[in-house]
């Protein structure tokens, strides 16, 4: 699938709008992996009629831009898709695990942060996804350690239940976080630091 460009359900171009029986298109599709298709832009519009699809994996999508409005999706795999700018819509999310191969910097060229898309996911998770209940990242060092307590990225996974972060070089360096009981444990390569 390294070719495929674009995936459609009976799109009529320049309406939007699917044509007629499209929605009952994958009536019980309830898992979806998209593995290494560089070439895809976008998921199709009908796919927001797969009603039971729960989960969804997608690795190796170099050009995919955005995941949008899966109203029944819970669970969200997103390994290496370096274009991703939105993720969005997805009010029944429980899960999401994403791995980060490379890393974004701010303008400075320093300060390695998160991409947008996944920052603005995370900050509006306490009202947008209320169910949300676990996230997973693998990353680099250095943004690893923006979600110590005393960093930049500590507020956004705060409100989140549980947490595990890892370096994605090593997989040694770790960050584990459980709103409740209230448990914190971090073992960072250069300093090793554990706090209840």
């Amino acid at each position: 699938m390294s070719n495929w460009e674009e995936w459609s359900f009976g799109m009529v171009e320049g309406v939007g709008e699917e044509r007629r029986g499209a929605p009952k298109l994958l009536p019980h599709l309830m898992k979806l992996e998209l593995f290494y298709c560089p070439k895809l832009r976008a998921l199709p519009e009908g796919l927001r009629h797969a009603t039971n699809l729960q989960e969804l994996y997608i690795r190796g999508a170099d050009n995919l831009k955005e995941v949008n409005n899966l109203p029944s999706l819970k669970y969200l795999v997103v390994w290496v898709c370096p274009m991703l700018e939105h993720v969005e819509n997805l009010d029944k999310l429980q899960k999401i695990y994403v791995t980060l191969e490379t890393s974004t910097t701010d303008a400075d060229g320093q300060t390695e942060r998160l991409p947008q898309w996944l920052l603005e996911l995370l900050q509006n998770a306490p009202t947008a996804m209320q169910s949300l209940k676990e996230f997973k990242l693998r990353c680099s060092l250095p943004l690893l350690k923006t979600f110590l307590k005393d960093g930049p990225n500590w507020p956004i996974i705060q409100p989140i239940p549980q947490v595990e972060i890892h370096d994605y070089d090593t997989f040694s360096s770790y960050i584990w976080y459980t709103k409740d009981p209230p448990t914190f444990e971090a073992n960072i390569a250069e300093s090793e630091e554990s706090v209840d």
